[in-house]
């Protein structure tokens, strides 16, 4: 009796299409966490769920709609009187890690620049915690899902 060494396969699985894909290893530069503003809605989002309604025509409304116009990340833009970019990221109720990667302020306040799309770079810089901003953001898209319907 003869054996084939060469093509000894006893006890191998046979190799399937998903053994040869290409593996995705986490880069410093992936987004993980990305802020929009639905200008006909004026409902603000993370990673597209809702987290506040700003009222029409105020600051943070104005402020909002002249950021979300700028192209690049990060977005700047100069506001009239000076503290009220603090007003304004204060009242968003963000946790404050999260506001602090996304928010900067500068000029006492009155220039504010902001990170619309937070890498896994910055959010590690800014030591995020992953389970307590999503917990914030279903608790705020179920609160603003359930006055939608």
């Amino acid at each position: 009796m003869k054996i084939d060494r060469d093509n000894n396969t006893s006890g191998l699985r046979k190799a399937t299409h998903n053994d040869y894909g290409i593996v995705d290893m986490p880069r410093p530069d992936d987004v993980l966490y990305k802020l929009t503003f639905n200008k006909k809605t004026r409902i603000l989002h993370i990673n597209g769920k809702a987290f506040m309604r700003l009222k029409l025509g105020f600051k943070a409304d104005l402020m909002f709609l002249a950021l979300f116009k700028k192209r690049g990340n990060p977005k700047r833009v100069n506001l009239e009187k000076k503290e009220d970019a603090y007003y304004i990221i204060r009242n968003l109720g963000l946790p404050d890690s999260l506001r602090s990667a996304i928010f900067n302020t500068y000029l006492a306040g009155k220039k504010i620049e902001v990170y619309t799309e937070i890498t896994r770079e910055r959010a590690h810089e800014f030591k995020l915690d992953h389970t307590e901003i999503m917990d914030f953001l279903h608790e705020k898209n179920d609160y603003y899902n359930r006055l939608i319907h």
